[in-house]
């Protein structure tokens, strides 16, 4: 995060794969994200509330929901905590003491909202929650 929010370097694709999840702001990491790539490649796992319904054993993202202001549309940021007493040995979490994991059309709206029209998505099944790929690029500008 630090790098992204120091960086003048721009790119013509960034690859998101396998830590959105284990963010505790998603929300910012895409926006830097999308100020420094023309095109992202995002495979995640994402709040899916069918997914968590039939697995309840799989708590990712269910220590409740907070809301959040962006740009004017309300995002819904679960929260996911990592527990007390963790075993570092077989950690699979973030730095931080819990993450957020953002819904599937809240994903797609702060692209949308940072000027990513073209989205494409596949999703696909994963045991600790939803998941998908995802490409998005902007509108090409002359420069």
């Amino acid at each position: 995060m630090a790098f992204l929010r120091t960086s003048t370097q721009r790119y013509d694709v960034a690859f998101v794969s396998g830590f959105l999840y284990h963010m505790q702001d998603p929300v910012e990491c895409l926006e830097l994200l999308t100020q420094k790539a023309r095109a992202l490649f995002i495979w995640t796992v994402y709040w899916d509330e069918g997914f968590s319904a039939k697995n309840p054993s799989v708590r990712a993202g269910s220590d409740g929901v907070d809301k959040r202001l962006y740009k004017g549309v309300e995002l819904n940021l679960h929260r996911h905590g990592y527990g007390e007493g963790i075993d570092y040995s077989r950690f699979w979490g973030g730095p931080d003491a819990h993450a957020h994991w953002m819904e599937r059309e809240d994903l797609k709206r702060v692209l949308r909202l940072n000027g990513f029209s073209a989205i494409i998505e596949e999703l696909e099944s994963n045991p600790n929650g939803s998941a998908l790929k995802l490409v998005a690029t902007k509108p090409q500008t002359i420069q």
